[in-house]
């Protein structure tokens, strides 16, 4: 796992949390995804799974970053379910 990449475990949560610049988002994405394939085989390996179908994923940042991001950009990909951003605000 990466240094820049942050994971909480509590029960059957676990949250990932990574800090790029707009300008680093695809590095971003990388990073996550490696610490979410890296998780799942620790599920995998306590008989847990991951549940793609109820991973959430959240970007912060101002409104105009955060439209500057294209659709590939905001999204993550695990095990064929493409894990679309959660809206935080209106």
């Amino acid at each position: 796992m990466s240094e820049l990449t942050a994971i909480i475990l509590f029960a059957d949560d676990k949250q990932l949390y990574t800090a790029v610049s707009p300008d680093e988002i695809h590095g971003g994405r990388q990073r996550l995804m490696f610490c979410i394939s890296d998780l799942q085989e620790w599920c995998a390996s306590r008989r847990l799974q991951l549940n793609a179908s109820k991973t959430e994923l959240i970007w912060f940042g101002s409104r105009t970053s955060l439209r500057r991001l294209s659709l590939a950009d905001s999204t993550l990909t695990i095990d064929s379910v493409v894990v679309q951003p959660t809206e935080c605000c209106p």
